[in-house]
């Protein structure tokens, strides 16, 4: 459920817990000393022989060590409607929660779960026992979990955000309400990317909830003793409002500035909505400033506004990065000013970039070329596009794609033929119709000989998802093979780093683990 009026919906992330897999040894040497996990047989034959009655649910099915399964047999509901039943088994291979349901959510030590009435989709929400906690009667049920980037920064959840007869409301971790079920939107004050930066025991527990008869959201804070004091991090101011007019709250309630007629926001679900450096870009009659954390405007409204840029093209605009921001005056032209107003890089540019590792992409016509903070020229404009991804600058030279160091060194010439992202160090390239896999040192560590190469930053282990021939399988970054190309889809199991894989083939789901052991057999 996503926070109306004040955020955009975050990267969707997996919420999924780790958990050890009981295993049996290994068949294959190799294996049995990979350091991300010694023991990779996961299918167990009391697995396997249960999992022939049952097809595991599609991919991300998996937490607290359990999967949740579907029956290949139908049944009525007391709609008259077909439906295949669910409900979740163990490793060993053992039914946990009946399989009688419409859906089943693994969550922490609960399960969320439902039925098709008469009236609609029912949710309730069963213990770990399979005993009722919620009874069906909500239409919605979220267990409100805090999780950060990867499924290896996740958090437990402490309330559930519920929604009966089209309303919303917050109860607590027994199940206790603790803000009204009466209100239109209900939602954590903060975006998930927030809690990069906190640890778990910091984290504070404040919502707030938006009634259509007040524009006001109401904040309910269940940590106060978290927050006692003014705004003292990024995290503790909230924009809040639409339509062009914005304010600002803090974690009290209190508004502090505003209205505005815009406002610079970020919706990278890694970063709070208040930019980290403390200046958030305004807008007050057709000007852009900049206010702090208090509300206090510091850079006072005199640089041009471009709503073009403001909002959906350039995401440098208006953005200190490494104490400078890229701005406009008049003309279109654009320069930089430091954090005091004061212009550091004359407005000569057509566009510029944010700077990183001290330099940044700015554009002379339609060429880019790389400038430092000094103004010096580190690689000419010459270039047709570009990025700054991982540590290092992408860039285009007459259609094809080439890496550069911050220091203008070349790392990997114009050779690719579309732009190259890094994630965590690594990143796709596309030669000729075919993908591989360079690193940010221009080592190309698997061949362009694939419909579609993959990192998986998330997975826990160094696996690259690979398609041929319309098949899909997985190789290690040393190219040998973890699943053979031969599935209709891959996903690893990511309680399990790496030993166990969900996959498809001929339209069920099932199974495979390092061992070659599969349950579609």
């Amino acid at each position: 459920m996503t926070m109306k009026r004040i955020f955009k919906p975050s990267l969707l992330l997996m919420m999924v817990f780790i958990s050890l897999l009981i295993t049996t040894g290994c068949k294959n040497k190799r294996y049995q000393t990979t350091s991300y996990d010694e023991r990779p047989c996961g299918i167990i034959p009391e697995l396997k022989k249960t999992l022939k009655d049952y097809d595991v649910v599609g991919f991300g099915s998996v937490r607290e060590g359990l999967f949740a399964v579907h029956s290949r047999s139908s049944q009525v509901d007391e709609t008259g409607q077909n439906y295949y039943p669910m409900g979740c088994i163990d490793t060993n291979g053992n039914v946990v929660i009946p399989i009688k349901y419409h859906s089943v959510r693994i969550g922490d030590e609960v399960f969320v779960v439902s039925k098709r009435t008469n009236q609609g989709m029912r949710f309730g929400l069963l213990d770990i026992d399979g005993n009722e906690l919620l009874p069906m009667e909500y239409e919605e049920i979220s267990l409100d979990y805090i999780f950060r980037y990867c499924p290896g920064d996740i958090f437990s959840y402490n309330y559930l955000i519920v929604k009966k007869n089209g309303l919303y409301g917050l109860l607590d971790k027994k199940c206790k309400v603790v803000i009204p079920i009466q209100f239109e939107s209900v939602g954590r004050l903060y975006p998930d990317g927030a809690y990069r930066s906190y640890k778990e025991e910091e984290l504070p527990d404040i919502y707030l909830a938006y009634s259509n008869k007040n524009g006001k959201p109401k904040l309910f804070n269940f940590s106060p003793e978290k927050m006692e004091k003014k705004p003292s991090t990024p995290y503790d101011v909230v924009p809040f409002g639409k339509d062009g007019n914005w304010s600002f709250m803090d974690c009290q309630g209190h508004i502090i500035a505003g209205p505005f007629q815009n406002a610079r926001l970020t919706y990278d679900a890694r970063k709070p909505l208040f930019p980290s450096d403390g200046l958030m870009a305004v807008v007050k009659n057709n000007k852009v400033g900049f206010i702090d954390m208090k509300g206090t405007v510091k850079i006072p409204f005199s640089f041009y506004y471009s709503e073009f840029n403001f909002n959906f093209h350039s995401f440098s605009f208006a953005v200190f990065s490494e104490g400078l921001a890229a701005m406009m005056k008049p003309g279109n032209k654009w320069g930089y000013i430091n954090k005091e107003g004061k212009e550091i890089i004359p407005f000569v540019y057509d566009w510029g970039s944010c700077f990183h590792q001290g330099v940044a992409l700015v554009a002379k016509g339609k060429r880019l070329g790389l400038i430092d903070k000094n103004n010096t020229v580190i690689l000419p404009f010459e270039f047709e596009n570009g990025v700054f991804t991982g540590s290092v600058y992408t860039l285009c030279q007459n259609g094809k794609w080439g890496v550069y160091s911050p220091t203008g060194v070349c790392v990997t010439p114009c050779q690719y033929d579309q732009q190259i992202t890094f994630v965590e160090g690594y990143a796709t390239v596309v030669k000729n119709g075919k993908q591989g896999l360079i690193n940010e040192q221009g080592q190309l560590l698997i061949p362009c000989e694939y419909e579609t190469c993959l990192y998986d930053v998330c997975a826990g282990a160094d696996m690259v998802y690979v398609v041929k021939d319309g098949k899909w399988g997985c190789v290690d970054l040393q190219g040998q093979v973890l699943v053979p190309v031969e599935f209709d889809a891959v996903d690893p199991c990511r309680e399990f780093y790496g030993s166990l894989f969900y996959v498809k083939k001929d339209g069920r789901f099932g199974l495979y683990d390092r061992c070659g052991n599969c349950t579609l057999d």
